[in-house]
């Protein structure tokens, strides 16, 4: 049977649900949300415990074989949005074509995440990794910061990767990342975004309907996006959707290119 959806935080209102990870996390884990969501997630860092992601490791070989799929060139830039505590970013970037595999650019919009990124990306740097410092992007803004000025300068991504965003942010989020990506992207380069959403209107099951009524009791503009409105809020900005992969957990690849 296959399992649950992914869970996962990218504010500091949406604490609980990162530190939790997926609902197969431990119990420990939870224990760890429910004193982030009333502490902070800096002070449970402080305790002693690195941010880690339960769902990575689950995730993280098929998202690398969505990634080599997608054909992208030796040495590619890659701008990850929402890394969480750059555990994805850590273990993808070495592992893409190239001498040193992929450049990665990882951002995330919660400041008290931004150590950890730094932290699990540090082995893979020592190992020969290019992975940038970790900046601070939150999607929905209408400029990029950093990584778009890092576009206008240097050049243009090869791709841009989002895991487990959409449906524990707000909408605009969701739209400011296609209106990103669509600023930052080389023609040609591709959107990879990951996560759990409604297909036609239908839930992968009944877990996933009620994974979906938990994120919306908790806040109104959290829950599952259906496909084909991502689809079109991409296709407005001028990425036009390539694939459609099924992912472990009830999971989805969505692949948007840019014209």
């Amino acid at each position: 049977a296959r399992r649950g959806p992914d869970r996962g935080a990218r504010r500091s209102h949406m604490l609980a649900a990162r530190a939790a990870g997926t609902r197969e996390g431990s119990r420990a884990r939870a224990a760890a949300a429910r004193a982030a969501a009333t502490t902070g997630y800096r002070a449970v860092a402080m305790a002693g415990s690195v941010p880690t992601s339960p769902a990575f490791v689950r995730n993280r070989e098929p998202i690398l074989a969505a990634l080599l799929a997608a054909g992208l060139p030796e040495g590619a830039r890659v701008l990850e949005v929402a890394s969480g505590p750059g555990e994805h970013a850590a273990y993808l970037a070495p592992r893409l074509p190239g001498a040193r595999g992929a450049v990665w650019f990882p951002t995330e919009a919660d400041p008290a995440l931004l150590p950890a990124i730094e932290h699990h990306c540090e082995n893979a740097r020592a190992g020969g990794a290019d992975i940038r410092k970790a900046s601070q992007l939150d999607a929905a803004n209408s400029r990029w910061g950093e990584a778009e000025a890092e576009a206008e300068g240097a050049g243009r991504y090869d791709a841009v990767v989002c895991v487990n965003m959409t449906h524990i942010s707000p909408w605009e989020s969701t739209l400011g990342l296609a209106a990103g990506a669509a600023r930052v992207l080389k023609r040609g380069g591709v959107l990879g975004v990951y996560g759990p959403f409604t297909r036609d209107g239908a839930f992968n099951g009944e877990s996933d309907r009620a994974f979906d009524a938990s994120l919306r009791a908790r806040d109104a503009a959290f829950g599952y996006r259906d496909i084909d409105e991502v689809a079109r809020a991409c296709a407005a900005e001028g990425l036009d959707l390539r694939e459609v992969r099924d992912m472990p957990a009830n999971n989805f690849w969505l692949v948007f290119e840019r014209e």
